[in-house]
Order: structure tokens, then sequence, then C-alpha cells
């Protein structure tokens, strides 16, 4: 169903800190017009990351709290690596921090990317699949995959690498 607003209600908010223009533009200069150099009580609104700005559903948030923390050895990473092997097929799955970590260690190797949604939307002959049926395409052709589950996801933390080779992950 198409509609023009989020299908979901937002179950939290934080206020922010309003700044004039004028503020905004005193604050660049000091910061000699590198964001990484602003204070975050100078920016209203951070466009510098996308990392934490979903909501997260009422789900979502009960799971947080009845997960176990311990993090790879808990049972909450063996369900989400369960998850994570049925979704892609691949052999391995390993923990990160965050997904840019993952990133970090696949692109020393590799490159890779694609987005089931717009195969299915956009490639001649994908319209009609399932997107779990293309997300496990995709990743059958691929030698490994990282996930920020922070901005993929829309959870809290946490991201993964996933590859089939057994050496890259020893």
């Amino acid at each position: 169903m198409r509609t023009i607003i989020e299908p979901f209600r937002i179950k939290s908010t934080e206020s922010i800190h309003l700044t004039t223009p004028e503020a905004r533009a005193a604050a660049l200069k000091r910061a000699h017009y590198n964001v990484f150099l602003l204070d975050a009580k100078d920016c209203c609104i951070d466009l510098l990351t996308d990392s934490g700005t979903g909501a997260m559903s009422t789900a979502q948030w009960a799971a947080m709290m009845l997960g176990d923390e311990s993090y790879a050895g808990s049972r909450s990473w063996k369900r989400f690596e369960a998850t994570v092997k049925e979704i892609t097929g691949v052999a391995h799955v390993l923990p990160t921090h965050q997904g840019r970590a993952a990133e970090g260690i696949l692109s020393e190797t590799l490159r890779f990317a694609e987005n089931a949604f717009f195969i299915h939307e956009r490639e001649t002959g994908y319209a009609d699949k399932p997107l779990l049926e293309i997300a496990r395409e995709m990743f059958a052709l691929a030698d490994g995959a990282t996930m920020s589950c922070k901005k993929d996801g829309l959870a809290n933390i946490g991201g993964f690498l996933a590859c089939n080779d057994d050496v890259w992950a020893e």
C-alpha cells in the first residue's frame, strides 16, 4: 500500500537546541568550515551522519530490553546470526561493533554492493521475485558483504561482516 505518510508512529522524541542562521555561520567559520570540528551544541540537525536517525518499533525496543548483551556469544547474537545466514545463505557471519568496522575489514581486500529493493523495482525480470530471493541471488554472487544495523537495519547498535571463505573468516 502506498501512502504519503510514514506507515509508523514515532514512540520517542528528543528535543534539539535550535540555532540561528547567524550562529551557525559563525560556528562554521570558527571550525574553518570543517564539520568535524563543530561542537554538537552548534548543530541543530546533524547531516554529517545518518547514524541513529531512524525510529524503532515497539517490538524492537522490547527486544532490546529482553536481549542478552554479552554480545557475540549471546542468545541474541546466535538468533541474529541464524537470521543473517537464512537471508544471505553465507557460511560465516562475523560480529562487528558497527557496520563501518565491517566495511573497513572487507574494503581492505574487496568491493561490492547492490540493493535488492532497487533490483526488484528497476531490473527487468525481477519485479515478481520476492526480495528474499533477490537478496539470496546477490549474496550467492558476492565474496562478502557488510551491514550496519544502525543504518540498514534501523537498530541501535551493531553490524556484521558475512563471507563464505574459511580463510577470511579465520
